[in-house]
């Protein structure tokens, strides 16, 4: 069945108005896209002009046991989750992996063993990367019985969930936010700009602490409160500054006592 004659239950589906917020999406990407979706409810047939292989809609069904498993291919190991997608998550903390975030899918870009893949996929990182693979950001272990495939074990996910209990943890978020991809403010050694530009991002009210080589700052909240506590900064990387001044734009709209209620004075 070709794109251009869908049946009734793929019409259902409004592909435009998912795309249409992203005009910029190449055409290519949109049928791949469509083709994933559609190879979960029965076989995506090439057309006869099309010569162009589909490896993620030719596999329909397990090419082996689903089951997370380790293995190890030259010396990097990785959990595998061997169904239609062929996932790759990163074991040992500090020692090289195929992706620099601890997570890597091979499905759409080629069929076999989970063996097969990953040693593909290592070549190809090891080519990119000029044979030195990135660290991983994120470990994982293998799920425990009602776990839903594996799960975090250490580095900037895990970090991030806890965030959500200890959302003021000065350390949980810089773990968590300082290892993917932006890298430093713009403003970065700069430190007047980088006061200002920080100031602007945040709520009435409060206030920015830089310090002297503008590789750090602190904001302090309307009731006096500096985060982090006095003699740390977070350093001036985008991400950070992203998640400190979200997090003060949300306590404003609560007047969240972390930043409002009243410090009690120290005896």
């Amino acid at each position: 069945m070709s794109r251009n004659s869908l049946g009734a239950s793929q019409m259902a589906f409004d592909f435009d108005a998912l795309f249409a917020p992203q005009p910029t999406v190449p055409q290519a990407v949109k049928d791949a896209v469509k083709d994933a979706v559609f190879s979960f409810r029965e076989p995506v047939k090439a057309r006869s002009d099309d010569a162009e292989p589909k490896p993620w809609a030719e596999r329909l069904e397990p090419v082996e046991d689903t089951s997370p498993r380790i293995l190890e291919i030259d010396g990097i190991r990785a959990i595998c989750t061997p169904d239609r997608w062929m996932c790759f998550y990163a074991i040992d903390p500090g020692k090289p992996f195929i992706s620099e975030t601890g997570f890597m899918s091979g499905c759409s870009s080629r069929k076999g063993s989970s063996e097969e893949t990953f040693a593909a996929l290592l070549a190809e990182r090891r080519k990119q990367h000029k044979g030195k693979l990135p660290l991983p950001a994120t470990t994982y272990r293998l799920p425990e019985p009602g776990e839903d495939g594996p799960q975090a074990a250490t580095g900037a996910l895990l970090a991030l969930k806890k965030l959500k209990t200890e959302p003021y943890n000065a350390a949980l978020l810089i773990e968590a936010n300082g290892q993917w991809g932006d890298g430093a403010c713009s403003e970065h050694g700069k430190p007047e700009r980088l006061k200002d530009c920080t100031k602007g991002f945040l709520p009435p009210n409060f206030d920015v602490e830089v310090d002297a080589k503008g590789h750090g700052f602190a904001i302090i909240g309307p009731n006096g409160r500096r985060w982090p506590e006095a003699g740390s900064y977070f350093p001036a990387l985008h991400n950070i500054r992203c998640a400190v001044t979200r997090q003060a734009r949300d306590d404003a709209e609560t007047n969240a006592p972390f930043f409002y209620a009243t410090i009690p004075q120290a005896a």
